[in-house]
């Protein structure tokens, strides 16, 4: 009897009315209409609407798509800007091309190839969205909600004791959302049944955020095979590489041999370590050369360069005259290898 009428009590309190939100949080309609809509949000806001979800490390997602079918459960989205997704694309098609590649297929909804069982993992890839799904089939008075409490930290000056925030949510003037917290702290009543401590969990508080909607045209759109270079497959690859490498020993040797005998080469090598030349197709490499030659003669290096149609993009870096008045160049070019059939350029 003790026990039933104390489980009473504890569901009475339990039932305390809310605190009302303020007039600038009143949800636009009473009736709970759609809550789908796109938001723009930072860190804050969502620590609001999802207070313990788990979103992946050191990625910024700055809009929320919410989906809602009618059925109770919100399927809310988080999206990128493409900006950022692109960045992180072209660092990842540099370091784990087959990772890449399997990254690409998986945005593209293409199927991937056997070589993707041997990629880092989707753990380790860019970033596009972020999904999770909530409850909101409950409505009061055009709040629509669930009924389990996320744990989450009180404001300044609450109970050191646990306490759960009943999240709803409710669209405002202007398309805005509109997120209500229903705080409740755990009580202990310092009797037990069976071994298990009897507690309960009271009203606290309430808190009030808005979520404004995202303007038109500024949501970033799907990501297209036009955003993504293909990337050849490993052997294709390994096939290009070859006939670079190939290429530059091929270059190299003509280019001195044609050289005039008093030119001096101080400088002929690949940019291989320039993130502007990494980011080359296969088959491309960048190159710098530099060297002096003999008073009043013309410039050796750039009519040799210009002859070559496998090179292109020629920059003059440096142009001036040494002490001894000996004219002094450096220039950067990309070399193309040309291309082999079957090659994915």
């Amino acid at each position: 009897m003790r026990i039933a009428l104390m489980v009473c009590v504890c569901l009475v309190l339990s039932a305390c009315g809310y605190d009302k939100p303020p007039r600038d949080f009143r949800p636009e309609s009473r009736s709970c209409g759609s809550l789908a809509g796109d938001f723009v949000v930072d860190e804050a806001d969502l620590r609001w609407l999802a207070p313990k979800h788990a979103l992946p490390v050191g990625v910024r997602f700055p809009f929320l798509s919410i989906e809602d079918p009618g059925n109770g459960i919100l399927t809310m989205v988080l999206r990128r800007r493409t900006s950022d997704v692109l960045a992180e694309a072209a660092t990842l098609r540099i370091t784990d091309p087959d990772s890449y590649r399997a990254w690409r297929a998986s945005v593209l909804g293409e199927p991937a190839d056997a070589q993707a069982w041997n990629t880092r993992g989707a753990s380790a890839w860019p970033a596009v969205s972020h999904r999770w799904q909530m409850s909101a089939g409950d409505c009061q008075g055009g709040w629509r909600g669930g009924s389990a409490g996320l744990e989450i930290t009180p404001r300044a000056g609450s109970e050191p004791t646990e306490h759960l925030a009943f999240v709803s949510l409710a669209r405002g003037e202007g398309g805005g959302l509109l997120v209500q917290h229903h705080v409740r702290s755990k009580r202990n009543t310092g009797m037990s049944f069976r071994g298990q401590e009897l507690r309960w969990y009271g009203y606290a508080y309430s808190d009030w955020h808005r979520i404004p909607a995202a303007p038109a045209g500024s949501l970033p759109a799907a990501l297209t095979a036009a955003d993504l270079p293909a990337m050849p497959d490993r052997s294709q690859r390994m096939a290009l590489e070859h006939a670079r490498s190939a290429q530059w020993d091929q270059f190299q040797t003509w280019l001195r041999a044609q050289l005039p005998p008093d030119t001096t080469v101080t400088v002929f090598r690949e940019r291989q370590m320039d993130p502007a030349a990494m980011d080359l197709p296969l088959g491309q490499t960048r190159v710098e050369i530099a060297g002096h030659w003999t008073i009043g003669a013309p410039d050796p290096f750039t009519p040799l360069l210009q002859s070559r149609p496998d090179v292109s993009d020629i920059e003059v870096k440096q142009s001036r005259l040494q002490a001894n008045n000996r004219p002094y160049l450096l220039l950067e070019f990309t070399l193309t290898a040309p291309p082999r059939r079957g090659a994915d350029q």
